[in-house]
């Protein structure tokens, strides 16, 4: 059983990432991230675990 305390708001979760919310659903059409629903208002919700491993891969610096 997950807890609602897991997860974040769209609008949250982009403030937490510096982007906006229209980014957000953007990553999740091209399977960057996976949004998970709301049973009860259908509202994306995101694991704030995989926001914090999102965040990491946009802070390493790049290999090349």
């Amino acid at each position: 059983m997950h807890k609602i305390d897991e997860y974040l708001k769209i609008k949250d979760a982009a403030a937490l990432l510096g982007v906006s919310p229209g980014t957000l659903r953007n990553w999740e059409k091209l399977g960057k991230l996976k949004a998970h629903r709301n049973p009860n208002n259908q509202y994306r919700l995101y694991k704030k675990i995989d926001l914090e491993k999102l965040l990491n891969v946009i802070a390493a610096p790049a290999q090349g």
